[in-house]
């Protein structure tokens, strides 16, 4: 999907979390991300938040933050790590960034839920979610459908998002039904 959003990119990747540089809409752009739908634990978001903090001796006028995650991971060993200090690590890395200057931007590639969502949402500018891609669940659907008895297969659509107040804008990468 970065080779949609940048003409040309570098990235680094370790486990899923992502960290580069790419030339968009003619200007360069940094972003960082946790792209692979997997569970966030406290490894990964210290490597998030970590990538994060490089910038801020010299902060960026753009920071794309790129999101595929449902969850934190609910394990009893990431408790005892205190996994919810890491996760407030990255919003406090984005905010930092965001009080130099640094314009923050959100894009949901994948899944996006719980705490994890709203720790990287809550310093964004905007937000957007690419489209027939991107599926926000403020709860993660195991956890609606246990305490409602049912899930929801569809994912919602753009517009019961904006109204949701959860994505500001729809991105619509490569091959899209409909549009010439």
């Amino acid at each position: 999907e970065l080779s949609a959003l940048y003409a040309r990119h570098d990235v680094q990747h370790c486990d899923g979390v992502i960290a580069g540089r790419g030339e968009r809409d003619g200007g360069e752009q940094s972003f960082v991300g946790i792209v692979d739908d997997k569970p966030v634990d406290a490894v990964r978001a210290w490597r998030f938040a970590e990538q994060v903090w490089r910038h801020v001796e010299r902060p960026p006028g753009h920071l794309e933050v790129f999101l595929d995650c449902a969850s934190h991971a609910a394990r009893l060993e990431e408790e005892k790590r205190i996994l919810s200090e890491f996760i407030v690590d990255m919003a406090a890395a984005l905010f930092a960034l965001r009080a130099r200057g640094t314009r923050v931007g959100l894009t949901i590639t994948g899944r996006a839920g719980g705490g994890v969502y709203v720790a990287l949402a809550a310093p964004a500018h905007r937000v957007a979610s690419v489209y027939a891609r991107a599926r926000i669940e403020v709860l993660p659907g195991a956890a609606v459908a246990a305490i409602l008895g049912e899930s929801r297969d569809q994912a919602p659509s753009f517009g019961e998002y904006r109204s949701a107040g959860v994505a500001d804008d729809e991105l619509k990468l490569g091959f899209v039904p409909g549009k010439p």
